[in-house]
């Protein structure tokens, strides 16, 4: 049995989601649930509302684009996958997307395959769930720390109480 992704797709163009849908229907290992939205607003409202797995996120909407877009939905979604993929074929949008805590980017011109797609969406998902798994551990060990220094403290105070000063 497939694992079941929810999915949402940010997309103003209806050929290209219609596009996106068959091409997932066809992924072997994941069965995507997937909410389409053609514009930020609605996008915002759905993120605020349901959690997903991953979002493909066109950058050029009409009312939001570019890093700002990126900004706002990474904010209300920071622990979802975040794909980007759009028109613009620019190194420049794609290195900010990038260091904006979108590590996946693809322009569209580069999806030729739906093979393409789901191993993109897929790296994401695998990307993220590792960066979660490594934050976590460094609030655990963080966490340790703390419980520690506390531990030495009370036992530097119960030693004077004992010894005296």
């Amino acid at each position: 049995m497939k694992a079941v992704i929810d999915l949402l797709l940010v997309e103003d163009d209806r050929v290209f989601a219609g596009m996106v849908r068959l091409w997932l229907d066809d992924d072997d290992l994941y069965s995507y649930r997937i909410s389409h939205v053609d514009r930020a607003d609605l996008a915002k409202t759905m993120l605020k509302e349901h959690e997903f797995g991953a979002i493909l996120l066109d950058l050029i909407l009409p009312n939001g684009q570019g890093m700002e877009l990126i900004r706002s939905i990474r904010s209300l979604a920071k622990s979802t996958a975040l794909v980007i993929c759009t028109q613009l074929d620019d190194v420049d949008v794609a290195v900010s997307a990038i260091r904006e805590c979108a590590p996946e980017f693809i322009p569209k011109s580069e999806l030729k395959c739906p093979k393409t797609l789901q191993r993109i969406l897929r790296t994401a998902m695998a990307r993220h769930d590792g960066a979660s798994l490594c934050q976590r551990a460094k609030d655990s060990v963080e966490d340790l720390r703390k419980t520690l220094d506390d531990s030495k403290r009370e036992m530097a105070k119960e030693q004077t109480e004992y010894f005296g000063s």
